[in-house]
């Protein structure tokens, strides 16, 4: 690659499939060498992305220690003036960080509407799409949720990237389904495991915790649709386990009152 550009790239991909796939210490392996790779050639945006799966890797770790450092890390990245998105990128990776610890208020303002645009690249703009939607879902505004996540539709970027069509559907689905429309969150979800089913992804079902736990045995208690109980079952138990996990980690890192500026 010429003078080092997307140097780490390739990491950086293994780490996130592996990731999605809950291949836990490899996506940690391939996120560590993407992000030692793309530091040697001065490759920040890379270098940020392999820092936020490592955040994720290690919210589902329970080590806040290391969640502390890797945060330090974006923050620090602030400084390099040759990172012609650095502000937009830090502010949507610690604030999907935020809403996932349920620091909502910690958000940076301008991602609490859908009024403002920016020149992200079509990967990032879709990851900033999904950090605002979040917000809404965390805040109870579902429809608001709802319209966000439509606009990636509009814009063409939801047929691009497989993660963030899983991520989107997943939304989808319990944004109806809090709007108490089951059968419509059923549909979502049904689509989202067709879209996982053929790479085995999961993890992004298990990173909605609580929330998945609560469709997940919603949709058991009834036919559940298209979707294979035994999936269901697991799903189920899975994301309970993790959004322990989150709780414990959240309020660890509460009380130590980690200084991320919002």
């Amino acid at each position: 690659m010429m003078r080092g550009h997307a140097w780490g790239i390739d990491d950086l991909a293994r780490a996130e499939f592996a990731w999605f796939r809950g291949e836990i210490s490899m996506a940690e392996d391939f996120a560590l060498k993407a992000l030692s790779k793309a530091g040697e050639q001065k490759q920040y945006e890379i270098a940020s992305r392999a820092v936020f799966y490592l955040l994720r890797i290690h919210i589902f770790k329970g080590d806040d220690e290391e969640i502390e450092r890797l945060l330090k890390v974006l923050e620090n990245q602030l400084g390099e003036k040759d990172f012609f998105n650095r502000y937009l990128l830090y502010d949507i990776e610690t604030g999907w960080f935020h809403l996932q610890t349920g620091a909502s208020d910690k958000l940076a303002s301008w991602l609490k509407n859908d009024f403002e645009e920016n020149d992200l690249n079509s990967y990032l703009w879709e990851l900033e799409v999904l950090v605002r939607a979040k917000y809404h879902f965390m805040e109870n505004r579902y429809a608001a949720a709802l319209s966000s996540l439509k606009s990636r539709k509009k814009s063409g970027f939801e047929t691009l990237y497989l993660f963030g069509r899983i991520e989107g559907k997943i939304l989808e689905a319990l944004c109806f389904y809090q709007l108490k429309d089951t059968a419509a969150a059923a549909y979502a979800l049904e689509a989202a495991y067709r879209l996982a089913q053929g790479d085995a992804l999961y993890m992004p079902f298990i990173e909605m915790g609580k929330d998945m736990r609560a469709l997940a045995g919603a949709l058991l208690a009834s036919d559940g649709g298209e979707i294979p109980r035994s999936w269901l079952t697991s799903i189920k138990r899975s994301a309970a386990a993790y959004a322990k996990k989150l709780f414990f980690i959240s309020e660890r890192l509460r009380l130590n009152s980690v200084p991320v500026p919002g």
